[in-house]
Parts: structure tokens; sequence; C-alpha cells
């Protein structure tokens, strides 16, 4: 996906914690998915004993706790990606490159809005989160470079069986 050669040969550990009922998830397809969204991207600029993932499927009102807490939003999102690496003052080295947590109550809204099905909205939300760990942005870059994220999510989409 990018031009740099890809991370597969990093083992990623995904650590999956579901904290909603909204859904009825298999587990071992949700890691198999994150660990193949990982190995298309280059993992070179980070540090080698960065290889662990954490996906956290919740609801409306947790993510809303979040976003108000970190970003000062006081509303529901559909994700929020907590990177690691912009942590200065964690312990080195840490397995943990950071955590994605995605509102699986919003996702719902979402796919209905968009006509899919949830399962492939689940799907855009990680590697959107996912995009995230890696350092891509879309906010508080030029249109260019959000363009750049939006280009390499669809691609990577593309590669990827959705749930």
């Amino acid at each position: 996906m990018s031009r740099r050669k890809p991370s597969s040969k990093r083992a990623w550990k995904i650590n999956l914690l579901i904290h909603t009922s909204n859904y009825v998830f298999r587990k071992q397809i949700l890691k198999t998915l994150a660990k193949e969204i990982l190995s298309l991207l280059d993992a070179g600029h980070l540090p080698l004993g960065m290889k662990e993932v954490n996906i956290v499927l919740t609801d409306d009102e947790q993510i809303k706790d979040l976003n108000a807490t970190y970003r000062g939003k006081n509303r529901p999102t559909d994700v929020l990606s907590f990177c690691r690496t912009e942590s200065p003052a964690l312990p080195q080295p840490d397995p943990l490159l950071g955590e994605i947590v995605i509102s699986v109550e919003t996702a719902e809204r979402q796919a209905h809005k968009s006509r899919i099905d949830l399962d492939r909205e689940l799907t855009r939300l990680m590697i959107h989160g996912i995009l995230h760990l890696f350092g891509y942005d879309h906010e508080k870059v030029p249109a260019a470079k959000a363009r750049e994220m939006r280009r390499l999510e669809d691609q990577i989409m593309k590669a990827t069986r959705p749930l």
C-alpha cells in the first residue's frame, strides 16, 4: 500500500476487548482482519518491539466519554485511535503500538445510512483507526495529506476481505 516494503515480517498481536453486546462478534475473524491490515502497511518507522494493537468495540456512551476527555468533543464518534508513539513519557520498549476504539452503535447508523452491511463498516473503521496509529491524519494536515490517507484507506479496503 505504501511505497516502502510492507511489514509482513512483524508478528502482530491483537488484543480484542468487547464492551458492547449489540453485535455478535467473531473474535478470531476480527483479529485476523486486523493482522491483515497491519501487514499491508510499512512499520519500518516504528520501534522494532512494537507489535501489539488493542481493539476495543464499545457503545456510544463510552466513546462519547472518551471523545469528550481526549478531544473536547462531547458527542459520540465512530472511531478513536490512541497511539503510544505519541506519548514519549511511556516506558520503552513497549510492545503496544496503540489502541483503537470503535463504537458499534455509530458504525450501525453509518452502515445503514450508506446502505452497506455492518461488517463492511467495521472493517473500514478498523482500517481508519490503524492508519492513525501509523501516523496518518486527515484533520490537522493539508488537504493533500488528508486525500492521501483516504486513498490508502480505499486501497486497503479493496485489498482485504471485509468481515
